[in-house]
């Protein structure tokens, strides 16, 4: 039987509702997935004023295999196994004969480190914990005198501690950050699974004087456009002026999106 065409366009769009609404569904949270007998230890994360920009965080993990030894007597422990209990279906990294790992998170420059979390287990009955040193270094490695942030395990279970009152920011041509982990006993009761570096991605400062007459330094909108200004998105609509209210083209949103993006295509 035929389908009338008004009924497949209904059917079609009722359909194309139904992957919109799938694909904008909310991710899962870092609860789900594979159950864990051992419960994670979530702790209040405050809203944190930023200096500027956005406030959305977002979050890298370095796992415990992206760590390394500072001596050669490094060991992994691998129990790859998802349908067991605990967290066997993790990859540990034990100490036995070293205690020294270190790691480097791999941020973009003008990111602010506001989140910082260690996951580990700590079963040591002789007060020997494992200890998380987030160093700022310069561009030759050398590191502040004071860490920006320290955790320390304490015995009796696997979980995670975080320090959410970090405020660090990232310049990838100045300096570099240091994640340092060190074991207080080397007999396999101190576990590494990894550490969390949760960071906002801010809008650069605004400038003193403003770059167009029609956008001044008392306008909403003032910092976002000097930024666009400063990363060569945008040279206004003509000196002095910025026309803030003009509608925008498609051969100007092309412009604003490639640059935004830094698009490219393979040279000749």
């Amino acid at each position: 039987m035929k389908i009338p065409r008004f009924v497949s366009i209904a059917v079609l769009s009722v359909a194309t509702v139904g992957v919109a609404a799938a694909q904008d569904a909310p991710r899962a949270s870092k609860k789900s997935g594979p159950n864990i007998t051992v419960p994670r230890v979530e702790k209040a994360r405050p809203i944190l004023a930023p200096e500027w920009g956005g406030v959305n965080v977002q979050y890298q993990r370095i796992s415990a295999m992206q760590f390394t030894s500072d001596v050669s007597a490094d060991s992994y422990t691998s129990s790859w196994n998802p349908g067991s209990s605990g967290y066997n279906y993790l990859r540990y990294f034990d100490a036995p004969g070293f205690n020294h790992l270190v790691a480097e998170p791999q941020l973009p420059s003008g990111a602010r480190i506001v989140y910082i979390e260690l996951d580990a287990c700590d079963t040591n009955g002789s007060d020997q914990h494992l200890t998380l040193n987030t160093w700022n270094c310069d561009f030759l490695g050398a590191c502040s005198s004071t860490p920006i942030s320290t955790l320390t395990t304490t015995s009796g279970s696997c979980s995670n501690y975080n320090d959410n009152a970090v405020s660090q920011h990232i310049n990838n041509y100045l300096g570099q950050t240091l994640l340092d982990v060190t074991f207080g006993a080397t007999d396999g009761t101190n576990s590494l699974a990894g550490v969390i570096v949760g960071y906002i991605l801010e809008i650069s400062p605004p400038p003193a004087v403003a770059t167009f007459a029609d956008v001044p330094t008392s306008s909403p909108q003032f910092q976002f456009v000097e930024a666009l200004v400063e990363a060569g998105i945008t040279a206004g609509c003509g000196v002095p002026n910025y026309c803030p209210n003009n509608p925008v083209t498609r051969g100007q949103m092309a412009v604003f999106l490639s640059k935004l993006a830094g698009l490219s295509w393979a040279g000749q």
